[in-house]
């Protein structure tokens, strides 16, 4: 994994003109309120995060990266490599004299999720991602095992697992009273308690825990009106 480092001032220069007013005790050498005339994308801007892509995006495909046709912030590198057992098989049914056949071997993939970078890559990738990551400041690199968009990564001998322990840990029970029938409503700051757990429930099902995809959404749809049972089943 890769982090890039001030994503947004790395970012395409901006298509439109924008004007800001200068922030009380900002630059030195300006006065508070004078006109500012922005260039590069900047934290708070819509335009921020689409500018870094659209950089990344044209740095990736010049260095023979393509991008998804499902999911344009992830790309991949196939090289042409040779493969004589193939066309051999198929010249003898044609009856044709033998010749290599090129056919083409996927070496890199890499997904983005804004500045964080996520890669890998076969011996033979490997000169085309370090040409790609040359082309930004980039902050931390991390192989092996890391933390990823909240999501633990570990390699292992048998693969690679990904995990959202350390997210399930912080996730606290709603605090009920002990002796409360389960039919009984909740109160305001309970119901407050109860979606913040749906809510971290819902991040950790669709990242690591599909199993319990169903019983979060029940719990979804039941916060309204939602009883003790709701909270103990949470």
């Amino acid at each position: 994994s890769a982090d890039i480092t001030s994503a947004y001032f790395q970012a395409a220069a901006l298509d439109r003109v924008i004007v800001m007013r200068m922030w009380r005790g900002g630059l030195p050498d300006l006065e508070d309120g004078s006109p500012l005339l922005i260039r590069v994308p900047v934290y708070g801007l819509c335009d921020s995060g689409r500018g870094f892509w659209k950089r990344l995006h044209h740095e990736a495909r010049d260095c023979g990266f393509s991008p998804s046709r499902v999911f344009q912030a992830f790309y991949y590198l196939n090289v042409p490599v040779e493969s004589p057992e193939r066309q051999k098989k198929e010249d003898q049914k044609e009856g044709k004299e033998e010749k290599t056949h090129a056919e083409l071997k996927t070496v890199a993939v890499l997904t983005t999720h804004v500045d964080d970078l996520l890669y890998a890559y076969l011996p033979e990738g490997k000169e085309y991602m370090d040409r790609l990551l040359s082309r930004f400041d980039v902050g931390t690199q991390e192989t092996g095992s890391f933390r990823y968009c909240g999501k633990q990564f570990n390699t292992t001998p048998e693969g690679i697992t990904i995990d959202v322990d350390d997210n399930s840990r912080k996730v606290k029970p709603v605090r009920i009273d002990q002796g409360r029938p389960n039919t009984d409503l909740l109160t305001p700051g309970e119901i407050s308690q109860l979606r913040s757990v749906v809510g971290s429930l819902s991040w950790i099902a669709r990242q690591g825990r599909p199993d319990i995809l169903y019983l979060v959404s029940k719990l979804q749809s039941e916060i309204k009106g939602a009883t003790v049972q709701t909270a103990r089943d949470a």
